[in-house]
């Protein structure tokens, strides 16, 4: 259903079932999976992709050139997978480089004004709340939450289950399934949420002790990665571990 004021072009793509709401403007080069639901006053243009069962809210601002001086008018995209909630007014911009994309995966929570900037890369589950901003090339793993007003500095990677505080900043890596608040402060494990998606605890019993073996002051980082990562850790453990060790920007400690 597409509501008489909405503005839509001819030449987007539609699927069947998508609702469109009062005077929002889908442009030339868009597609829309079936069963999305487009809300008042959205704008959705550039080469954007969206697929099934989304929610875009109410001034929802999706696929706009990028915010980069860099950018000079090169086709890029917005891709945003299936189940999204988008909520009012959230920005996704797209890529800045001829052909890159800006991409969010499945089931993921966009709170009212979080901003995601250009070339950003979401997994799946990720929770943004209200008035969050990532930086250009900001990575989030599956199942990371940013509370309200949080600030992600341009190519940093906040790897999966980590959660930052409200108004915690970042202009390095945060590793996994860690907390971040402050600036750069890393507060221990986020246990409640590493409980809520199924780990047992023996696991998270595991990723404490490793927690507090890498950043033991006793030792040396570089050592401590390679001493726990010659033992052949769980999986769970070498994810955290190698997140760490690969970090191009440095990573946030305690």
């Amino acid at each position: 259903m597409i509501h008489s004021t909405a503005v839509v072009s001819s030449k987007a793509k539609i699927a069947a079932g998508v609702e469109i709401g009062p005077f929002a403007v889908i442009e030339d080069n868009v597609s829309i999976g079936k069963g999305t639901k487009v809300g008042p006053h959205a704008v959705i243009t550039g080469f954007t992709e969206i697929g099934e069962d989304n929610k875009i809210g109410v001034g929802a601002v999706i696929g706009l050139d990028p915010q980069d001086l860099a950018y000079k008018g090169q086709k890029s995209y917005v891709k945003i997978g299936n189940r999204n909630n988008i909520r009012e007014y959230v920005q996704v911009h797209r890529g800045t480089k001829e052909e890159s994309v800006t991409k969010i995966g499945d089931d993921n929570f966009l709170m009212g004004f979080s901003h995601i900037a250009h070339n950003c890369q979401l997994g799946n589950s990720v929770i943004i709340a209200n008035g969050s901003l990532l930086a250009g090339y900001a990575e989030m793993g599956d199942f990371v939450v940013l509370s309200g007003t949080c600030m992600v500095h341009q190519f940093c990677r906040v790897g999966k289950y980590a959660m930052m505080r409200g108004g915690a900043g970042v202009t390095l890596d945060l590793p996994p399934y860690c907390i971040a608040a402050g600036e750069n402060s890393v507060r221990g494990i986020n246990v409640i949420g590493l409980e809520r998606h199924g780990f047992s605890s023996e696991q998270i019993r595991g990723i404490k002790r490793a927690y507090k073996e890498l950043f033991s002051p006793d030792t040396t980082l570089e050592t401590a990665l390679t001493s726990m990562l010659s033992r052949n850790p769980p999986e769970e453990i070498k994810y955290f571990l190698e997140f760490v060790k690969n970090s191009p920007k440095g990573i946030a400690r305690p």
